[in-house]
């Protein structure tokens, strides 16, 4: 049915255009306003049939048959929205068109269809404004054409082209268009020999760039028609660039709605006004040049859209203005729509939306879709079922198939039946959405950072204490400063990359954890040994087994990596459930295994015995065990030494950036077996790490002695600090770092507090189950009064 009633519009809108359209476009206006009030009349009228109409009618007590005297009568009705159409669903249809029509869907900027009833009267007078567009370029019935849409092969051995002897037009895949097919579809259109040329703007602006160079051999084309997508301007002058000044752009929609078409003068967008009446709304929202688009059309009598709401928005000259082409059609500057964003192939194709609206709209059981594409290689595309349907894995298999035939082998193709889909500023879902980075990256949860206020405090001249992020509060060893200056006197230091054996430094740190030279690799800071590890050992999928809470970083960037996190959730108040511990590890298949010792943000620290039975597990699972010993100075807990043996799955992350006081400079080190190490230098790159920072890192080496002093500081510090928080009721966790977390009713107020004293803590409460926690660094002495006083005066306030 749907074939013969598209066959019978198209010789019956031929008919119409030769007939009246041909003459219509060249009316007065008195001839064209009188046609458009009558037309109006009756569609009214007529839809007194439609039990949605006729409700709203009687609402606002209208009746068209006595109260309808011109267009400025339709202020009165209210206007229809998508939504509308789609909730009244057949309460829209007319009782007498039972049988005489057609379905067709909408594609919508959301990629949820909306389920229409077209009667072959419409369907032949759209096909009457196609005929009459054409004929701008000089189209006569039966010319040949070329169609670069509405066809995809079947199977992978199938032509990219078919031909249509009934319509002498010469139908391309708008899928397969690349830099290896492009002299194919060159070749195609020049032994046809097409009057007109149609197709997406995205898809002819690519087939323009690929025939540039034979541009002089396509003189013959006299029109090229861009539809179905809005037609940005650099695309009009990359196809005009090939074709010359010969693009006429098409606005119409699947609804009966509206036609806009431009002419051979190029001013604009001419109202196809035989079609249906438009409204131009204002809006507040919206400039003065800028109007909605609101129309009631002409035509449909099976399913009338009267006042309907097309989501579009035209721009309007700032003067009227009638076109030099003569015709009598309203004209209206563009169209501003969105225009959806188009799949990118790694073969050099790109896919407009509208490419995959005709295979969803196969599927009966899909009430809507997106597709995401990440870099380049990734799609996934979101189905979300009907309330009534079930796609059950064969509808998904030829969904997949469908989907490879269009984008080719070069990409993975994952399907997710789910109502969650991505949404934009607006909180809109396009059907299409490209991310440049992995989905691994683009879907996670970013790295939060602290406050900078700090920054912004000492700019500006403040005193800050910043007890935010765990750093030291000063240099330990001033020899720091001394071996810098030197640094500085030589412009080689600055101007060369760092040398990158280091072998007095890695000697050092080798003499003060015990361990060998082969068991030592300096890293740009712990931060950047994770994404070495990262990068080295996790595949997308693998599964990372994570003790929380803890250091986020870890968390981000191994999913960064497609990894899955697994957490085990513990706070040191209990003794450690290591069956259950066990038990995540086996079921979950882990990788690789998180943990920071001492705890950050929380400040227990598992012993030695603990650690060497998760590294005895991780030995019969074959996985591996990180242990990021970033506070180790204030503990003296460490497994570094089980790092001898060769086949070892332990390694430990240290840095100087805590009880060093180095963490400007960014070094730290990453202890393992000799063979692990070798394999991370593979991917390593030993000059990221700075000359300043290894000469400072060695300096604080040959001066231990000052570490060691600080860090008996803090310790004496946190014993201050954990003593007025327990004198003032409030819990606080036992730590064995350079901090101390504790939690209070408001959190938020006692970082406030604190910042108008001078001093940046954090808020943890996302650490601690919702319940409100804040962290606060232990530095020097000076510090510590700082804190505490400011500690002191907020529990007097709350007592």
């Amino acid at each position: 049915m749907k074939l013969f009633v598209k066959a019978a519009g198209r010789v019956h809108g031929f008919a119409i255009f030769k007939s009246f359209l041909e003459k219509s476009q060249w009316w007065s206006e008195d001839q064209r306003d009188a046609w458009i009030t009558k037309q109006l009349r009756r569609t009214l009228v007529s839809a007194l049939a439609v039990p949605a109409y006729r409700d709203r009618f009687a609402t606002i007590g209208f009746d068209p048959r006595t109260d309808f005297r011109g267009p400025d009568n339709l202020e009165r009705l209210p206007i229809l929205t998508r939504n509308e159409v789609r909730s009244l669903g057949a309460r829209l249809y007319a009782p007498q068109f039972p049988g005489t029509c057609i379905t067709a869907h909408t594609s919508g900027t959301t990629g949820e269809p909306l389920a229409l009833r077209l009667a072959e009267s419409f369907v032949a007078f759209d096909s009457a404004c196609v005929f009459r567009h054409w004929s701008w370029a000089g189209y006569q019935l039966r010319q040949p054409i070329v169609a670069v849409r509405s066809y995809v092969p079947d199977r992978p051995s199938d032509p990219l082209w078919r031909y249509s002897r009934a319509q002498n037009t010469m139908y391309l895949s708008a899928y397969h268009l690349t830099p290896r097919t492009c002299q194919l579809y060159i070749d195609l259109v020049l032994e046809h020999r097409p009057r007109i040329i149609r197709g997406y703007p995205s898809t002819l602006a690519v087939f323009a760039e690929y025939a540039y160079r034979r541009r002089a051999e396509l003189a013959f084309v006299s029109g090229v028609f861009t539809s179905s997508e809005t037609l940005l301007d650099h695309e009009r002058e990359i196809i005009e660039r090939t074709f010359g000044n010969k693009v006429f752009n098409w606005y119409g929609m699947t609804e009966p709605a509206l036609v806009l078409t431009e002419c051979e003068m190029r001013q604009g967008m001419h109202v196809n006004w035989e079609y249906g009446h438009a409204e131009l709304v204002g809006s507040d929202d919206l400039p003065s040049d800028e109007f909605r688009l609101v129309t009631t059309c002409f035509h449909n009598p099976v399913m009338p859209l009267i006042r309907y709401d097309t989501g579009d928005v035209v721009r309007v000259h700032s003067v009227d203005r009638r076109c030099k082409c003569g015709r009598t059609m309203p004209l209206l500057r563009s169209i501003s729509g969105r225009k959806d964003e188009c799949i990118s192939t790694p073969d050099g194709r790109r896919l407009p939306s509208v490419n995959f609206y005709t295979m969803f709209r196969e599927y009966n059981e899909v009430l809507r879709f997106q597709i995401a594409q990440y870099g380049q290689r990734e799609i996934v595309v979101r189905v979300a079922p009907r309330a009534d349907a079930r796609l059950d894995a064969s509808v998904l298999d030829r969904m997949r198939s469908g989907l490879r035939a269009r984008l080719g082998a070069g990409v993975l193709i994952e399907i997710e039946v789910t109502d969650r889909f991505i949404t934009n500023a607006d909180g809109k879902s396009p059907p299409i959405v490209r991310r440049p980075c992995t989905r691994a990256v683009e879907e996670r949860t970013e790295y939060a950072i602290s406050s900078q206020a700090a920054w912004t405090r000492r700019a500006h001249g403040s005193n800050v204490h910043k007890l935010d992020w765990n750093e030291a509060s000063e240099v330990p060893s001033r020899r720091v400063r001394d071996v810098l200056m030197e640094l500085l006197q030589h412009d080689e230091n600055i101007c060369w990359y760092p040398e990158v054996a280091s072998r007095e430094l890695i000697g050092r740190i080798a003499d003060y954890v015990d361990l060998e030279p082969a068991n030592v690799l300096l890293v740009h800071g712990s931060d950047m040994g994770i994404e070495l590890l990262a990068t080295s050992l996790v595949h997308k999928d693998d599964s990372v087994l994570i003790v929380t809470p803890t250091y986020d970083n870890f968390r981000a960037v191994v999913e960064h990596h497609g990894a899955r996190v697994v957490t085990f959730d513990y706070d040191g108040s209990i003794p450690f459930d290591f069956d259950a511990f066990e038990n995540t590890m086996r079921s979950e298949s882990i990788r690789l295994v998180y943990i920071s010792n001492p705890n950050n943000p929380l400040g227990y620290v598992l012993d030695t015995a603990l650690l060497q039975r998760i590294e005895a597990l991780c030995c019969q699972l074959s996985s591996i065990v990180v242990v990021d010993e970033a506070y180790f100075e204030f503990c003296g807990v460490s497994i570094a030494s089980r790092v001898r043996e060769v086949d070892s799955p332990v390694i430990v992350l240290r840095t100087f950036s805590k009880a060093f006081g180095l963490a400007g400079l960014r070094i730290g080190y990453i202890l393992a077996s000799d063979s692990m190490l070798r394999a991370l230098r593979k991917v390593h790159n030993p000059k990221s790490v700075t000359s300043f920072a290894k000469a400072a890192a060695l300096a604080v080496l040959h001066d231990v002695g000052s570490m060691q002093a600080y860090v008996e500081e803090v310790r004496h510090g946190r014993e201050r600090v954990m003593q007025l928080l327990i004198r003032n009721g409030v819990r606080a966790y036992p730590s064995a770092g350079n901090y101390v977390l504790f939690e209070c009713p408001n959190a938020q107020e006692v970082v406030t507090h604190l910042e108008r004293d001078g001093i940046q803590v954090r808020d943890r409460t996302a650490h601690t189950a919702g319940r409100d926690s804040v962290r606060c660094t232990i530095g020097s002495s000076q510090s510590v009064d700082a804190l505490t006083a400011s500690l002191d005066s907020y529990f007097a306030m709350e007592t």
